[in-house]
């Protein structure tokens, strides 16, 4: 089969699963929430040009078959973030003293460069490469949440709202307020807040809400892809190693730099609160990460993370002390004592 086709299938396929939000249906969110898969099988399979080939192809039937809006949507939240972070996993490093990121069509020969892209065409070696870390790639999946925030903000000011939550505050609060469902709700759930309040709040908090929603979906259907790929032996990189995981001390002062501008009061405190959940995913991944490291020497492992899973799906605020878990691994290092203190080799801190 021409490579060709396989990334406009994949493109297709995720298309359409994107489009099946056009039923109005809540069951069509589990499509939905699906449709990045095929476009990291092809990106992560066959490399990150077949994942742009795909996500082109899905841009050009939606605007055919639905609107320009839709494809522009889909090209955004979906084939846009599949192609660059299926690009940037498929980087891999050869032990060189030379370490650069030119993109994807460097100058120099591939032999002297410290990092290279694999592909199907050109797949890494077997042996003795360096791939990006799973870190990383979280990292890059927060950048990329929070650069679809800046673009949804722009174009929010720039259609005449003064930001994401005034604009959902002065259509959707609206409706609510004007239809009375708002004042309904209060009254069943035996609030103690106005309705008009609760519709600001929900409105602030929406944004913030989508970006951790919209990251979970896009990573996890990352690893789908990934799982997917390795069934059927055509995965190009190995699965990443989450229990090692770590991230680069430069976004905790990002973190605090976005932290800093939500004292100021109006629409900045309020694209700043959701800036700062793109940024927080990562920390919070990470503290997944050092609890499965550490429940290791456990007896009742699967029972306790069975647990905790469980408390965390019911709880959400829990997430907020796994979240300051990994902001403080730096410091804590729980990975490193417990590999010191079982005896086995552990990767040593700066």
């Amino acid at each position: 089969m021409p490579q060709w086709m396989i990334g406009l299938g994949a493109g297709l396929v995720s298309a359409v699963l994107f489009l099946s939000t056009a039923s109005g249906s809540l069951l069509a969110l589990f499509p939905l929430l699906l449709s990045p898969i095929p476009l990291f099988v092809a990106g992560l399979g066959w490399g990150g040009r077949m994942a742009a080939f795909a996500g082109a192809a899905g841009f050009v039937f939606l605007s055919l078959i639905s609107s320009f809006s839709a494809g522009l949507t889909f090209f955004l939240f979906a084939a846009f973030p599949a192609f660059w972070l299926s690009r940037q996993a498929l980087f891999y490093e050869r032990p060189a003293p030379l370490v650069s990121r030119r993109g994807l069509y460097p100058p120099e020969p591939a032999e002297e460069r410290g990092e290279e892209e694999a592909s199907d065409a050109h797949p890494a070696p077997a042996e003795g490469v360096i791939w990006c870390p799973p870190g990383d790639i979280a990292v890059w999946a927060a950048l990329v949440a929070a650069l679809l925030l800046v673009i949804a903000e722009a174009g929010i000011i720039w259609v005449g709202y003064e930001g994401l939550a005034a604009a959902l505050r002065q259509t959707a609060g609206q409706s609510l307020l004007e239809s009375g469902a708002a004042a309904r709700f209060v009254a069943e759930q035996g609030l103690p807040v106005e309705p008009q309040r609760l519709v600001a709040l929900a409105a602030a908090l929406l944004p913030a809400a989508a970006t951790a929603l919209w990251l979970f979906v896009i990573l996890a259907t990352m690893a789908a892809g990934q799982r997917i790929l390795m069934r059927f032996g055509h995965n190009l990189r190995p699965m990443p190693d989450f229990d090692r995981m770590e991230l680069p001390r430069p976004l905790l002062w990002a973190f605090g730099a976005c932290f800093l501008f939500t004292f100021i009061p109006g629409e900045i405190a309020h694209f700043m609160g959701a800036l700062i959940i793109a940024l927080f995913i990562p920390y919070f991944l990470l503290g997944l990460a050092i609890i499965h490291a550490i429940s290791r020497a456990w007896k009742a492992r699967i029972f306790v993370l069975g647990l905790f899973y469980f408390l965390l799906l019911f709880f959400g605020w829990l997430a907020v002390p796994v979240g300051l878990l990994g902001m403080m691994d730096p410091w804590l290092n729980l990975r490193g004592r417990l590999s010191a203190a079982s005896g086995s080799p552990g990767k040593e801190r700066d």
